[in-house]
């Protein structure tokens, strides 16, 4: 994961299977974002700008497991 103002880029891994999910939450464990991550995918750029500061946490699930999981901060 590499943030920057404003936006966070995702380096996904498990990349050649069919398909995964990609998952955020804050610290709350509010969902604050969900996409199905389709084969061959390997980054994902999101604009978290309007997003209130604070760590989030990034998460790749397939088929109803977590496979990968990622911290990020987001300060606008």
């Amino acid at each position: 994961i590499q943030s920057s103002a404003g936006s966070v880029q995702i380096t996904t891994i498990y990349h050649q299977w069919n398909s995964s999910t990609l998952e955020i939450y804050d610290l709350f464990g509010k969902l604050m974002y969900t996409k199905e991550i389709p084969k061959k995918t390997e980054k994902i750029e999101l604009d978290v700008s309007s997003w209130n500061n604070g760590m989030y946490v990034v998460r790749q699930v397939f088929m109803n497991e977590v496979v990968a999981n990622a911290k990020f901060i987001v300060e606008n």
